[in-house]
């Protein structure tokens, strides 16, 4: 069998006829209903821990209709939902997962619009905006920021997402993410080229210099989750 992947439709064939059993799709359609009962089988590991659910991707706003009719069925069942987004979406849709999301783990690469568009393709405008918004709400979020060494990790732009984040209310934390290359093999599975592939992890060292300049804004920050 030859695969073709300029004629590949994502129709499934070669998956059911692949003799070695290969071949796999990865995900598979599924209601919010049979979704829920996925989650529901883990229901004492939340109740041990504290924790809850956390709704990721991608991009989980990119199927809002999806998303709220789960977060609705977690309120509905003492469920603590969690939503990591890029915060890339219309304020219509935050607003409407208000009642029914518990925190935000909110992403936050840039504060220059200029330096976000070359590297994300978009504006980081409506992020920002969307950010504002959440904390005037007096959501709880907590700002992730991904460290990447050569890309986001100077002092400047350090600094001044320490301003900002210092001076909005209700943040829970900024969150450092250390970049790594953890996902280099989807890269490969695809065939795609890994652009970042010649950028190293941050060095511990410089970890703690970027958490020493933020904890100047008077903001708590923590490192993978844990408290610095």
């Amino acid at each position: 069998m030859i695969w073709i992947r300029e004629r590949c439709v994502i129709c499934g064939a070669c998956v059911q006829v692949c003799p070695t059993v290969a071949r796999d799709f990865v995900g598979r359609d599924m209601t919010a209903e049979q979704v829920m009962k996925e989650i529901e089988k883990d229901r004492a590991f939340y109740e041990d821990s504290g924790g809850g659910v956390t709704f990721s991707g991608g991009e989980p706003l990119l199927q809002a209709l999806f998303l709220l009719q789960l977060a609705k069925l977690c309120k509905e069942r003492d469920i603590h939902s969690a939503l990591d987004t890029s915060g890339q979406a219309v304020w219509l849709i935050f607003e409407s997962l208000l009642p029914f999301i518990d925190l935000y783990l909110y992403d936050l690469k840039f504060m220059d619009d200029e330096r976000h568009r070359l590297s994300t393709g978009v504006s980081n405008r409506m992020i920002l905006q969307n950010l504002e918004k959440l904390a005037k709400e007096r959501a709880r979020v907590i700002v992730r920021l991904p460290v990447v060494p050569g890309i986001n990790d100077d002092n400047e732009n350090i600094s001044r997402i320490g301003k900002y984040v210092g001076k909005l209310k209700n943040i829970q934390a900024i969150d450092l993410l250390p970049y790594h290359a953890t996902g280099a093999g989807k890269y490969v599975i695809k065939q795609d080229p890994y652009e970042l592939a010649q950028i190293q992890a941050p060095t511990e060292q410089r970890l703690d210099e970027i958490i020493h300049l933020l904890k100047k804004y008077d903001v708590p920050v923590t490192l993978r989750g844990q408290q610095q």
